[in-house]
């Protein structure tokens, strides 16, 4: 350590990872920590909107720093932010080794020299700096939904962690938007088990989340299915949502063509098969195709139908056809309908 430093702490800390504390501060920081490798300045940063992280991380290390608070700003922090800084020139090089570069948003690594006993506290740390944990509302139950963004070769290797560790589902990691990814589990067998295995019998973790893991652990499972003759616990199918992946689990007989998390992935399932949102029908399907209004070219007083004088007293559609904006006259006989003769249009969008 430089005998010129202002503040003491521990530079060694991340030298040797093998305690819960090292991986899981290693993860937090590979989240929502950065470091600053010179040529001037070499820093060690973690800003959280949650206070107990980083006076958490300088009593892990022995530190005697300040920890700021960083007022919110009309422009780029909307939320009260707390930053630990430890300027190190030797623990950010050692950070380096293990991955965690300048600027390594939307490039961060899954650190391979955390050993096979603490990849969950090294998980855990992740999950507290990207990831989202709760009790979401479902159609028969709240159940537990967890989730975490962050680049595809992060996540990829998490989810398969999950699948081999767990013994769950592999779902689809997909991409949420510019090269950042989403991995999300669902539901009382899937997700609780991985929030169960994260935040049981921990030592060290953010207190906000991980009192949502506890809510979530001792809330009791929501409506299980059930026979309506023998009253036993029906089979359950785990099906993933074509948009996202998300693993759910379902009634056999409830599964039917696509399955989706909520109406937001049916839309955004839509918009990629189609372009516009719509599935094109078959040829041979249509035996009938109503044209749209001619709204370009309005009709003259000229035109005459049974219910004429009717529709003159409706001032706003006389005022609309004098100016030609629409035909206020559309549909009121089958002859001004704008049938298309069969066959006309090989296809039409349902």
């Amino acid at each position: 350590m430089d005998k010129r430093a202002k503040y003491t702490y521990d530079y060694t800390f991340f030298d040797n990872i093998d305690s819960e504390a090292k991986a899981y501060f290693l993860g937090l920081i590979t989240a929502d920590g950065y470091v600053v490798e010179g040529p001037r300045r070499y820093v060690v940063n973690l800003g959280s909107t949650d206070k107990d992280l980083p006076y958490k991380l300088r009593e892990a290390v022995q530190g005697t720093m300040p920890v700021y608070e960083i007022l919110p700003d009309k422009k780029k922090r909307w939320q009260t932010e707390w930053r630990l800084s430890i300027c190190s020139k030797y623990m950010v090089s050692r950070l380096v080794e293990l991955g965690i570069r300048q600027r390594k948003s939307l490039r961060e690594t899954f650190c391979d020299a955390i050993p096979e006993t603490l990849w969950r506290h090294y998980i855990r740390g992740v999950f507290d700096g990207d990831g989202t944990l709760g009790m979401y509302g479902y159609k028969h139950g709240p159940q537990p939904r967890i989730g975490l963004v962050g680049s595809q070769q992060l996540l990829t290797t998490i989810r398969d962690l999950f699948t081999k560790i767990l013994d769950i589902p592999s779902v689809v990691v997909s991409e949420k938007q510019n090269n950042l990814y989403r991995l999300q589990y669902s539901g009382n067998h899937i997700a609780r088990r991985i929030i169960e295995w994260l935040y049981s019998d921990v030592a060290v973790a953010m207190n906000r989340k991980a009192r949502i893991a506890q809510m979530t652990l001792n809330t009791p499972e929501a409506h299980q299915w059930t026979t309506t003759i023998h009253g036993k616990p029906a089979p359950i199918q785990y099906v993933p949502c074509d948009a996202c992946g998300t693993i759910l689990s379902r009634r056999p007989r409830d599964v039917r063509h696509h399955v989706f998390c909520d109406h937001l992935c049916q839309g955004q399932f839509l918009r990629q098969q189609t372009g516009e949102g719509q599935i094109p029908m078959p040829s041979g399907d249509i035996a009938l195709v109503v044209a749209s209004p001619p709204y370009a070219q309005g009709l003259g007083k000229g035109h005459t139908y049974a219910d004429h004088a009717k529709r003159e007293k409706d001032s706003h559609r006389r005022i609309m056809t004098e100016k030609s904006i629409a035909d206020p006259y559309y549909g009121s006989s089958m002859g001004n309908l704008g049938n298309l003769p069969v066959g006309l249009l090989p296809e039409a969008p349902s």
